[in-house]
């Protein structure tokens, strides 16, 4: 529980340029998204689990990332995912506006 953190909006979107995406070799612009669902083993427990991957704007494929929780988690991870997407849409459309 303690890596529990409320989804939270920032009044103003923070350009990517500021969090220096783009910038680094292990930085990709991700052109196609994979997102596997998955079971694993944890302590004789059959866990649900997701696996995120997929290739970049060159082609390359990415790392797989593999997220593990119970069934709580992946609500989590579900009304998290929705909710951050709806917030990027939402603050695009008024940037468009705005200009």
């Amino acid at each position: 529980m303690s890596f529990n953190m409320p989804t939270i909006e920032f009044p103003d979107p923070i350009p990517g340029r500021q969090l220096g995406l783009g910038l680094g070799p292990q930085d990709a612009l991700v052109s196609q998204v994979v997102i596997q669902a998955a079971t694993v083993p944890v302590g004789g427990v059959i866990w649900p689990a997701v696996i995120f991957t997929g290739r970049n704007a060159s082609g390359g494929e990415l790392p797989k990332w593999l997220y593990a929780g119970d069934a709580e988690d992946m609500t989590r991870l579900n009304t998290l995912m929705s909710d951050v997407t709806a917030m990027a849409v939402r603050a695009a459309a008024e940037g468009r506006t705005v200009q």
